[in-house]
């Protein structure tokens, strides 16, 4: 009876040989740490990055428009396995705006619609 045992230092040899598969690793190793870390190393990592603004979606793309930022909800309870899988809550709103005025300690403000 033949018996093969493979070592782990056979197989990384065998592997090592044959180039293309040292770099299909490296990109499935990649393409795996992307996945997982993907909130993590992602400009905006708020849940949802796209803002769904009804008011400016059938704009071109380009368009400017200006927003007035309003806090929103303060969810500090977000643990490390929230953000990392589903990123984090948006600690503010955007509202889009035409014009804004301050007077006194308030800001009247003519929404975009």
């Amino acid at each position: 009876m033949l018996e093969t045992t493979y070592s782990t230092p056979g197989i990384w040899k065998k592997l090592k040989r044959n180039k293309a598969a040292v770099v299909g690793l490296f990109i499935i190793g990649f393409a795996v740490f992307v996945c997982l870390f993907g909130y993590l190393i992602a400009p905006d990592s708020t849940q949802d990055a796209d803002l769904q603004t009804v008011e400016i979606q059938s704009r071109p793309p380009g368009y400017t428009q200006q927003f007035l930022k309003m806090p929103g909800n303060k969810n500090t309870s977000d643990g490390i396995f929230k953000r990392l899988f589903f990123g984090r809550s948006a600690d503010y709103r955007l509202l889009p705006i035409n014009s804004y005025s301050i007077t006194g300690d308030s800001v009247r403000v003519n929404k975009f619609v």
